[in-house]
């Protein structure tokens, strides 16, 4: 089990880049139906690929973020 702790902490350490992801994909998929003059619309083809990043990024996210706040609940 030693392979699924190394791929965890190196997961772990890619939290700007999962936020940038995020970012991006939510700009591009949001962002045509918010701002159509500034933001092209995706093809059809990438949309379900573009949500799915969307959704995986955000539970990373969600993730860090409750084990973060539970870390500082316990710290006191």
């Amino acid at each position: 089990m030693d392979w699924l702790a190394d791929s965890l902490k190196k997961l772990a350490l890619s939290k700007t880049l999962v936020m940038a992801v995020f970012a991006t994909a939510s700009a591009m998929y949001f962002g045509p139906m918010l701002a159509p003059a500034h933001v092209p619309a995706v093809q059809k083809e990438f949309t379900p690929s573009l949500f799915a990043a969307m959704v995986l990024t955000r539970c990373l996210l969600a993730f860090w973020s409750i084990v973060g706040g539970w870390h500082l609940c316990r710290a006191g």
